[in-house]
């Protein structure tokens, strides 16, 4: 049972490993001024997110990213 977990604890830390790479290149691309998000009627621009707003991002889209997938895996 304990090799499970920590089995477990290894994948999920190499996927978000793998994420964080992902979205850090994808970042490093993006057109950060032309590029706008829309939550409740208000528009957050991407080039005026401070550091802790980009590390919340970050944290939000790994998390969202685990889930999605993990829904996805149960689901099939």
């Amino acid at each position: 049972m304990n090799r499970w977990w920590s089995r477990a604890a290894t994948a999920l830390l190499l996927l978000t490993l793998v994420i964080v790479a992902a979205l850090t290149v994808a970042w490093a691309m993006l057109p950060l001024d032309g590029t706008t998000i829309t939550v409740d009627g208000e528009t957050f621009s991407l080039a005026n997110l401070s550091g802790g707003q980009v590390v919340a991002a970050f944290v939000i889209a790994i998390i969202a990213t685990i889930a999605a997938l993990l829904v996805a895996a149960f689901a099939v």
